[in-house]
Order: C-alpha cells, then sequence, then structure tokens
C-alpha cells in the first residue's frame, strides 16, 4: 500500500521539468530542453540534452548533456545537416544571444551580440543562412543595436537611465501588457551568414535588418528558392 506524505519545500529544488523539444531533420537524433533550480544561487538553470535515435524512432542508449547549463540554454534549432544546433543563451549576458554547437561535442560559439538579445531563430534550408528575431526600440541606432558599435557599461547605463526616464506620449488604449511592459519596443526580423566550419566569429556588419515599425514580427523562417 503507498503511503501519502506531504512534499517539502526542500523536494521543489529537487524537480527538473523538460522544455522545448526538437527532432533532427534526419530523424536519428533529439535535442529537448532540462530546466531545474539552483537552490544555492537561488535561480533557474537549463541546458540542452541529445537523445540518439533508430531508423524506427526508438532511443539508443542514454541521454547526454550537450551544453553547460550554467545560466538558461533553451530554444534548440537543427541545422539541415543534422549536426549543429542553434540555441539561445544567457551564460554571457543578462540578455539571450545566439550561439551554434556541433552536436558532437566541442565548445558553444556565439553569434550575436544584440542591444536586446534574441528571441527565435531559423535556418534557411541549404543551411547558408540564419533568420532571428530580435527586440529593438524605434530610437536604435542599427550599428548599436546589432553590435556593430559596441557601448561601454557606463554608455550603456546612461543609455538605460535615459530610455528609462524619458517623456511618454501614450495615444491608443492598448499600450502595455503583463510581463512585457510599455509598448516601447517591437520584435523585428534580422538575417546573417551562418558561422562557419572554420570558426570564425560572425561580423555583426553583415547582419542586416529586414522590417521596422511599431508592431512585433514573429516566427521567422527562411526560404531560399
Amino acid at each position: 500500500m503507498t503511503t501519502l506524505r506531504k512534499l517539502t519545500q526542500d523536494e521543489l529544488w529537487t524537480f527538473k521539468e523538460m522544455g522545448a523539444l526538437a527532432l533532427s531533420p534526419d530523424g536519428r537524433s533529439a535535442a529537448f530542453v532540462i530546466a531545474c533550480s539552483d537552490r544555492a544561487k537561488n535561480e533557474r538553470q537549463s541546458a540542452i540534452w541529445l537523445l540518439q535515435l533508430d531508423e524506427q524512432g526508438h532511443p539508443v542508449g542514454e541521454s547526454r548533456q550537450l551544453t553547460s547549463g550554467t545560466k538558461s540554454d533553451t530554444n534548440p534549432v537543427w541545422a539541415p545537416d543534422s549536426k549543429h544546433l542553434l540555441f539561445l543563451s544567457n551564460r554571457e549576458q543578462e540578455q539571450n544571444q545566439l550561439w551554434s554547437i556541433n552536436s558532437e561535442g566541442g565548445e558553444a560559439r556565439q553569434l550575436t551580440n544584440m542591444l536586446h538579445g534574441v528571441s527565435e531563430a531559423a535556418w534557411s534550408p541549404d543551411g547558408q543562412w540564419i533568420a532571428f528575431t530580435a527586440v529593438a526600440s524605434p530610437s536604435d541606432e542599427d550599428d548599436i543595436l546589432v553590435g556593430r558599435k559596441q557601448l561601454n557599461a557606463d554608455e550603456k547605463k546612461k543609455r538605460e537611465e535615459e530610455e528609462r526616464l524619458r517623456p511618454r506620449t501614450i495615444n491608443r488604449v492598448w499600450y502595455r501588457l503583463d510581463g512585457r511592459g510599455l509598448f516601447d519596443t517591437f520584435s523585428h526580423l534580422f538575417v546573417m551568414p551562418a558561422p562557419t566550419a572554420n570558426g570564425q566569429p560572425i561580423d555583426p556588419a553583415a547582419i542586416r535588418r529586414l522590417t521596422s515599425g511599431d508592431y512585433d514580427h514573429i516566427a521567422a523562417t527562411v526560404d531560399t528558392r
């Protein structure tokens, strides 16, 4: 007979949750996110794991952790070659940036240094291009937005303070949303070359902004036909 007992607060720290799941184009690998809580740091962490599959889609062996998971690694997206993955991570900055990693192992590479971070990404079918969405303010200069021009800590702090305190004119009924705040920034589309095998970093000058305006653009896809 099973004995029921109360769940304790300490046990909540041990819970793990499964997040986004992505199947490789060849159907032989599944990438998924496992999230947990670090009690000592009082923060959430997540890592990307891999599971190999046979021709019938059955698991082969045990799953293995692919990314470090020291911060938040999320949103895995397979390349058409079924060997490389894009993912979002805040391991180097407060905002999520776009990273890539070889599914067979090795160090992850940071691909973007967007001012407000990256939201989602997609490969082109030929694997040569990456489209992604990122938040932008109407007042952002493109050079600063995509990282062609870097701000030091003092410049960034001053910019954030000016943005926080600047006067705003509200002329529509729907002007804010819980969890988002005021509609001061909007999600826009960008495109850049895919990372090369030689490990060269992505030149911010190669990142192109495709959309603008006071409205959101989401769910990026790339068609090279």
